[in-house]
């Protein structure tokens, strides 16, 4: 599913340089979940922006399903997130005038879908990750779990080749982010998507299949849980 070859990412130039990652190199199979867990600056953010496309490597490959993103132009790339990727934040970033459902909706109205359709698969999406009483609330009427549950429906309603996690259940009480890491299990179980999730949080990376250590850059080391 996804392949990375020495993959290095410099900010800046001379003394103001920043090495965010030092040749990484690691291979994800289709169907894990994996954690990448590291301290604050170590490059966990920079590794999941690499992977989606949300930046480019100053050196190294990044194979994703057999394609190289380096030889995909800007807009292949474009499209290569919107139809193959879903991203989850820390903070959600749902639409705060828009309801549960038009949120879930909105990627697949942008892609050309009809409005109708598009909130069907909505709902299907918010039934399936437990807000099917929650379609008209708002985000300020939510709570953080319940928010998240929103944006997570929102990455898979486009059905989604691999889920991108940066820092899930970062802005979570305890109990909110058990709930939200055992729902990301249930994606990867129950439907079968790829999961690469950045956590500092080692309750979280439980859950996960495999975790990646990282520090300064590189990887230091790999456990494998299931």
């Amino acid at each position: 599913m996804i392949k990375v070859k020495d993959l290095k990412k410099i900010y800046g130039s001379g003394e103001s340089k920043v090495t965010a990652l030092n040749g990484v190199s690691l291979s994800i199979e289709e169907g894990e979940f994996v954690a990448i867990m590291g301290p604050s600056g170590c490059g966990k953010s920079t590794f999941l922006h690499l992977l989606g496309g949300l930046q480019k490597p100053t050196r190294g490959e990044i194979g994703l399903r057999g394609r190289s993103l380096s030889k995909l132009n800007d807009d292949e790339i474009t499209l290569v997130r919107r139809k193959e990727i879903g991203f989850i934040f820390q903070f959600f970033n749902l639409i705060p005038i828009l309801n549960a459902v038009e949120n879930v909706a909105m990627p697949l109205i942008l892609d050309g879908m009809k409005t109708k359709e598009a909130n069907i698969k909505a709902k299907e999406w918010l039934e399936k990750v437990g807000l099917g009483n929650r379609f008209k609330h708002l985000p300020n009427q939510l709570s953080g779990g319940q928010q998240q549950r929103v944006a997570i429906a929102r990455a898979l309603v486009h059905n989604p080749a691999f889920i991108l996690a940066d820092e899930p259940t970062g802005n979570l009480d305890t109990r909110s982010a058990e709930e939200i890491a055992g729902l990301l299990r249930d994606v990867c179980g129950k439907w079968g998507k790829t999961i690469v999730m950045v956590t500092h949080d080692p309750r979280m990376s439980s859950y996960a299949n495999r975790i990646v250590h990282l520090k300064d850059g590189a990887i230091i080391s790999e456990n494998r849980l299931i």
